[in-house]
């Protein structure tokens, strides 16, 4: 089997779950030493972007080559923000028309929307504080001060509409969505155009 890190370090080894776990020890040790984070696996030329490890180790007699692929931390602090960017010019829009909904309850043609919802703006409170680890890995060792109040105050708004929701109180979560997590977020977006990070 043909393995490399970035295209580069190119060797082949033996198709086995001993080699292969050999070499990905070795292979991740040497990630890690030079502060890199791994991006994606490129398998037969497919790109995993998560449970690689599980995904070759199921596929071990089907695969011909591995391929890691990394980044900095400040290419993955681009890379975040730039998903995170993309993210919320969809999202705030369709968090408004979903407040608008739950005004009048929770619905059976609603609720799968404020289920994507939630599961929405839970992704974007993981990637801020992952995109605020990067920061401490980098250079910088602190994140922009405007990711950390963003991050602080979208995690207590999170808190707040599991709360109302548990309490059936879908008015108010619509005017937390409508009156304070739009507005974070469109806080957020307009800080970071003008920081240049994304």
């Amino acid at each position: 089997m043909k393995v490399a890190v970035d295209g580069q370090q190119v060797d082949w080894i033996e198709n086995n779950l001993d080699e292969i776990e050999q070499w990905w020890k070795s292979s991740t040790s040497r990630i890690y030493q030079d502060q890199r984070l791994i991006h994606f696996v490129e398998v037969n030329g497919k790109a995993i972007y998560e449970a690689y490890e599980l995904y070759i180790v199921q596929n071990i007699q089907e695969v011909k080559e591995v391929n890691i692929h990394t980044l900095s931390a400040m290419e993955s602090i681009q890379d975040t923000e730039q998903a995170l960017d993309e993210y919320l010019e969809r999202f705030v829009p369709g968090a408004l028309d979903v407040a608008d909904q739950l005004y009048g309850g929770l619905t059976l043609e609603n609720q799968p929307l404020f289920g994507q919802l939630l599961e929405g703006f839970q992704w974007i409170v993981k990637s801020m504080q992952f995109d605020r680890e990067l920061y401490a890995m980098a250079e910088y060792h602190a994140s922009p001060d405007f990711l950390t109040s963003t991050l602080s105050t979208l995690e207590k708004l999170l808190q707040e509409i599991m709360e109302a929701v548990e309490n059936n109180d879908f008015t108010g979560v619509s005017d937390l969505l409508q009156y304070e997590v739009v507005p974070a977020l469109q806080q957020f977006q307009n800080r970071n155009k003008m920081s240049g990070l994304s």
